[in-house]
């Protein structure tokens, strides 16, 4: 069975963490904190003015690398022709 056919027959959050190789007590607390998992700053913009970053750091960043992993091709099998990126 492939790791996307995994993914679809997930039906609770220790699943998801066992599927990604980590502690489902590790999940939930990222979960619960995940509007701590972000930094803030700014960076100028060409023309001026400033644009404002939220970027995920540590763990969280972790996690939502682990899942675009199984998201992405399960999307691609999905995606409508008509769109892109």
């Amino acid at each position: 069975m492939s790791a996307n056919t995994n993914f679809l027959e997930l039906r609770a959050i220790e699943d998801l963490a066992e599927l990604m190789n980590m502690p489902g007590s590790v999940l939930r607390e990222v979960m619960i904190q995940s509007t701590d998992g972000y930094r803030y700053f700014t960076i100028p913009k060409k023309r001026g003015g400033v644009r404002e970053i939220e970027a995920p750091s540590g763990l969280l960043k972790q996690v939502q690398k682990k899942l675009n992993g199984y998201l992405q091709p399960l999307y691609q099998r999905i995606r409508p022709e008509c769109s892109h990126g």
